[in-house]
């Protein structure tokens, strides 16, 4: 909740917001900007300037962290959140104190310009729903009180012994066997925005997503042979996960560009790693979206390929893994940009002969036109998979050529200041 509330009331802008938009948080927004726009009209322009003047931020030192708010606000939030507490208590009213502190801290935001024309829809949404999500909970407890009542009339001791081992279970499954997230290249999160520490954020991440695309695509495509839906739907769900991941940490270029700072390579460094998380993201987008079609093509039980074409989707299959250790190998030091181009290219022909295939077989293997559309696409996803990852390989490999001529000059003159000295 804590975590919930900053979010909601920061300052900072740029990353992905924590809540999407709603209807309702649309309206309020659009009522908003109508009622400003009137009293623009009505009041004089001079009122604005003078208000303006006084909701000027603090600037920010470059490199320095950006707090969610300043001092001033928190020392609002408190402040004025403890006398309504104090009140209320001293009255003998019923208070929430998570509610009364949620919404001052939103209040105290509001008022200082956190949620500007980029931000309101998302805030208030999530507002809205954090309001709701507080009345849904009251409702739950308040029937699920209802049934175990009625269930210790009816059942007695036995229901009650009963309730006391779920309880115990629940306890000791959330504190000793909770599951633990897996650490994610993806969640680093790097406070230092030079160029060293770039390379090994985009070197550990590229791996990462060209691992977990070609296994999502090998277990999906085998799964969707088998028909079965539970790993199909499991592989499906995992390359949504990825596809929300990389598009996080695509946002990390809005911070590095925020902080600034750094010499030229620093900042081609920065350059570079919004190319690569921007290519990344969108071949995780037409993973998640050819899974996504796989596991509807199984559910509404149309029959997978077979003969030749589940052959050459085998052989597709071949020709990822392959271009994956190709790829990794490049942005390593092995071979030159003519070899990776001309590999590609290779590739890319294979790809073709396979779709030229389908093409010549539509008519005798009784294709559908629905089963035509989804083999398309997964030739479709292994052409920008190589396509876009040589891109990929090829910018990592610029920038690790780069560092290293870098450091190699640096050393140089640290040994020539040394023997000047």
């Amino acid at each position: 909740m804590v975590q919930t509330s900053i979010n909601l009331s920061s300052s900072t802008r740029g990353d992905q917001e924590q809540f999407g938009s709603s209807l309702p948080g649309r309206l309020i927004v659009r009522a908003g900007l109508s009622a400003n726009k009137t009293l623009h009209q009505i009041l004089p322009n001079s009122l604005f300037t003078a208000l303006e003047s006084r909701m000027q931020p603090v600037e920010q030192v470059k490199g320095a962290p950006v707090l969610p708010f300043d001092q001033v606000r928190a020392a609002i939030n408190l402040v004025v959140s403890s006398i309504l507490i104090a009140s209320a208590t001293s009255l003998k009213l019923p208070l929430s104190t998570t509610y009364v502190t949620f919404m001052v801290a939103m209040g105290s935001s509001f008022a200082d310009g956190a949620w500007n024309r980029e931000s309101a829809v998302y805030r208030i949404s999530g507002v809205l729903a954090v309001i709701s999500g507080w009345f849904l909970t009251a409702m739950c407890a308040f029937s699920a009180c209802v049934l175990v009542t009625w269930a210790l009339f009816e059942g007695g001791s036995v229901v009650a012994v009963l309730f006391m081992l779920v309880a115990v279970v629940s306890l000791v499954r959330s504190n000793f066997f909770g599951k633990k997230k897996e650490e994610s290249s993806f969640d680093i999160v790097a406070d230092n925005t030079d160029k060293d520490s770039i390379r090994a954020n985009i070197g550990a991440s590229v791996d990462e997503s060209i691992d977990t695309a070609v296994r999502l695509m090998c277990e999906g495509l085998t799964a969707f042979q088998a028909e079965d839906e539970k790993i199909l739907n499991r592989c499906k769900n995992e390359a949504v996960n990825l596809f929300e991941d990389i598009s996080r940490s695509r946002g990390s270029y809005y911070r590095m560009a925020l902080r600034g700072g750094g010499d030229d390579l620093d900042n081609e460094a920065r350059h570079i790693y919004y190319r690569i998380f921007n290519g990344m993201k969108e071949l995780s987008h037409e993973l998640r979206s050819v899974l996504g079609m796989s596991a509807n093509h199984i559910a509404n039980r149309h029959r997978p390929y077979s003969g030749a074409l589940g052959d050459n989707l085998d052989q597709m299959l071949g020709i990822l893994e392959d271009a994956a250790r190709h790829f990794r190998a490049y942005a390593a030091g092995e071979g030159s940009r003519a070899e990776l181009s001309a590999y590609a290219d290779h590739c890319s022909s294979r790809i073709s002969k396979i779709q030229i295939e389908l093409l010549q077989r539509i008519d005798t293997e009784g294709l559908s036109m629905r089963s035509s559309d989804l083999y398309l696409n997964y030739l479709q996803f292994a052409r920008a998979f190589i396509n876009r990852f040589t891109i990929v390989a090829l910018l990592e490999r610029d920038l690790n050529d780069a560092c290293r001529r870098n450091a190699a000059r640096k050393e140089e003159e640290t040994a020539a200041a040394s023997a000047q000295a």
